[in-house]
């Protein structure tokens, strides 16, 4: 994985979603943050929010569904692996 460096003019961005990421519902798995849940904090939060940090947060939700889904995926053919050879 290459790692980008987090300008500092959007950290405040990356502070927000991890706020929501926090919130997030967890049950068979990790669920996206859906815009209800961002417009939910905003509004409790009282923050005048921008079309592009919505997106961005979103962007960032994206990223770390797909790694999760990727690790879980990794974890479970490790798994398959294991089994197979506890089975010789």
């Amino acid at each position: 994985m290459n790692l980008v460096e987090m300008p500092d003019s959007l950290a405040y961005i990356w502070d927000w979603y991890l706020r929501l990421n926090e919130t997030r519902p967890v049950g068979m798995g990790m669920s996206a943050i859906t815009y209800t849940e961002i417009r939910s904090y905003f509004e409790l939060m009282d923050i005048e929010v921008e079309p592009f940090e919505v997106e961005l947060i979103k962007v960032f939700d994206r990223l770390s569904l797909t790694a999760s889904y990727k690790e879980q995926e990794k974890q479970t053919k490790a798994q398959q692996l294991k089994q197979k050879h506890k089975s010789k």
